[in-house]
């Protein structure tokens, strides 16, 4: 904003690519950065930045096929394996025992 309130040049965004959030703030940063280039009229500056953010998006996807491998669903209880689309944070075990002794909690005097 004050590059922009004193007429100077915009200052470039810093791309970052060591991990999938920066990789995802850095296409941000050069979104905005664009916002502002075709708001003063810079067309001939944005193309660098629109082929930038082209690859940023490219890498983006790579690393979410990449990372998705990695992730593996665990129960927060026992740390078993669950399915990727098992809905809740628990196993079906885990949930049992769990509601059982709330159920016999509530009896006991």
């Amino acid at each position: 904003m004050y590059s922009i309130i004193q007429e100077k040049e915009l200052p470039e965004p810093i791309v970052k690519d060591r991990s999938l959030e920066e990789l995802e703030l850095s296409y941000k940063a050069v979104g905005l950065h664009l916002l502002f280039l075709y708001r003063l009229g810079e067309r001939t500056e944005a193309i660098y930045w629109e082929r930038l953010r082209e690859e940023i998006s490219d890498q983006v996807q790579e690393r979410l096929k990449t990372d998705i491998k990695k992730f593996v669903k665990k129960c927060k209880t026992c740390g078993k394996k669950l399915p990727w689309d098992h809905p809740f944070p628990t196993c079906e075990s885990c949930y049992r025992e769990k509601h059982r002794r709330y159920r016999y909690d509530e009896y006991d005097f």
